[in-house]
């Protein structure tokens, strides 16, 4: 025989505790009803009797929350328990496009590991129709491993819940997790509203021995941490790092692996930390988002320098490439191959002007990561009237009829409340410098239909990334954008260095037409004295 018995409809009442951090609450479960077999005379069951304690106790100096479950048995029989547990909900949304909320499970992976499963509640809601329960069940690769945590995580926060083993049992009491979604009743199939998503563990079966002997009484312990997902707190918490805490931080790789993002958003976290602490009352995120992007652009200053070299050769090969493409004009084949040669033997490269932006994608991908997940960035403001928070669009000013504009369809979902400025310079510095770059100049004089895409791109990639960061965090946009800017400084920098350089080694020079070539000639050494 097994009946249900719902918590949360009992009548609970208040239990004075000595402790002022520990609030206590107790109630009795009594069926009174007996069991009788249809089949036979007399009664086969007891009445359920059984008084559940709980207690919650907040750690000080700590975002955790503990809770003790005491189940004891007052009848005359044993009873088989089993609990099922709803996990945390109702954390607030974030974002309206990027909530990034999900529930995860983590459970033991051989002697020392942490294997994490994750379900996302936006994936939820779109299964939710086809009553797949068992696909909401967050559960390991390996069935028989203990469950050691369930979170419940949004962009920057989590609800992890941990339960404590039993000294009478190797495992945790827990064995499983199943993630929850629970539509609104006037919800429809455009709501992206995921505040609704929880979950809930179920614990193993547990038999209480009759009122009156030891084992009649079973406590269940949890552990709740309730705050930021902030790898400093997590690293410097013993147990939060042993259960691998850290990995309720989410990473967005984009194209990159996450093995390759991860270090690389967790080394720009700690250096933005660092460079902001080392700026004292002053620290400003904003600012340290722009010193990175001197650091990086220090960094990257010789390939860039070289990128600029290479394709000044090709602006100068531009007549050699006319001269190839009159030759070899019926000869595709060969003519690549004169082409391919004839770069090669001068040092340039038609795919050197792409490089130090191919180079930084990586960086760019990781700062957003890091902007994205850091909770120090969250309210961080640049400036006091604008960008006022780094992990948000810089939201000049809002749009009357932003409303209106939300119910069209493939905008509604995409056009925000407000006007971003920042995407919208960084789209022009961008046309800028890719207007400036020698080699689409060369191109143009060369190869038309070379010229032709260069200009599609010229227009295409100021008009893309704008609108593919319109609504990213402003942190990130303040980064590329400065990036661009100190990228076309640079480049302005570097092309007048050469042209003084090149002017200057073309002193001593004699006409091309004379035995030397073009090149220097030496002049003979005057003799020390005259005889």
């Amino acid at each position: 025989d097994s009946r249900a018995f719902p918590l949360n409809k009992l009548s609970w009442k208040l239990v004075e505790t000595d402790t002022p951090d520990e609030v206590r609450f107790e109630a009795e479960l009594f069926d009174a009803a007996p069991v009788f077999d249809t089949d036979k005379p007399g009664m086969i069951g007891v009445p359920m009797m059984l008084k559940v304690v709980k207690t919650y106790r907040i750690e000080p100096d700590s975002y955790d929350l503990a809770c003790d479950i005491a189940v004891e048995n007052l009848s005359t029989e044993p009873i088989k328990v089993l609990m099922q547990m709803q996990g945390p909900g109702g954390m607030t949304r974030e974002g309206v496009r990027q909530d990034a909320r999900k529930i995860k499970a983590a459970y033991k992976s051989g002697e020392a590991g942490v294997a994490v499963e994750a379900l996302d509640v936006a994936a939820m809601q779109k299964k939710i129709k086809k009553s797949d329960t068992d696909a909401f069940k967050v559960k390991g690769k390996n069935t028989e491993n203990a469950l050691l945590w369930s979170a419940l995580t949004n962009k920057y926060f989590a609800a992890i819940v941990r339960p404590i083993p039993i000294e009478t049992q190797d495992a945790p009491w827990l064995k499983f997790t199943r993630a929850q979604y629970y539509p609104s009743p006037t919800q429809n199939d455009d709501d992206k509203d995921l505040q609704n998503g929880s979950f809930s563990m179920t614990s193993q079966p547990i038999t209480l021995a009759a009122a009156g002997q030891d084992t009649a009484q079973q406590s269940f312990s949890l552990q709740m941490y309730v705050g930021p997902k902030d790898k400093k707190v997590f690293k410097n918490n013993a147990t939060y790092h042993a259960l691998q805490y850290f990995k309720t931080i989410d990473f967005r790789g984009c194209c990159c692996p996450q093995s390759v993002i991860a270090p690389m958003a967790f080394g720009i976290m700690w250096m933005m930390n660092t460079m902001y602490t080392l700026m004292g009352p002053l620290g400003n995120y904003g600012v340290v988002i722009m010193f990175l992007v001197c650091l990086v652009r220090f960094a990257m200053h010789p390939i860039t320098k070289k990128s600029q070299v290479s394709m000044m050769k090709m602006q100068k090969l531009a007549p050699k490439m006319k001269e190839i493409q009159a030759k070899y004009a019926n000869n595709k084949q060969e003519m690549n191959k004169q082409v391919m040669a004839m770069y090669r033997d001068h040092g340039a490269s038609p795919i050197s002007g792409m490089l130090p932006m191919m180079l930084q994608m990586p960086i760019w991908i990781a700062l957003w990561t890091a902007v994205y997940t850091s909770i120090d960035l969250r309210g961080a403001g640049f400036l006091p009237i604008w960008i006022t928070d780094l992990s948000m669009p810089d939201q000049l000013f809002a749009i009357p009829f932003a409303a209106k504009v939300q119910t069209l369809p493939y905008i509604g979902s995409f056009f925000p409340d407000y006007f971003n400025l920042l995407p919208i310079l960084m789209g022009v510095v961008m046309y800028l410098q890719q207007k400036m770059m020698p080699s689409a100049q060369a191109s143009a004089a060369t190869n038309p239909q070379m010229a032709q895409q260069q200009k599609m791109m010229m227009i295409m990639m100021p008009l893309l990334f704008p609108i593919m960061l319109y609504s990213g965090p402003s942190g990130v946009n303040l980064y590329i954008m400065s990036s661009i800017s100190a990228g076309v400084i640079e480049q302005k920098i570097i092309r007048k260095h050469l042209k003084e350089k090149e002017e200057q080694g073309s002193i001593g020079k004699v006409p091309v037409t004379s035995k030397t070539g073009g090149k220097l000639k030496k002049k003979k050494p005057k003799p020390m004295y005259k005889g």
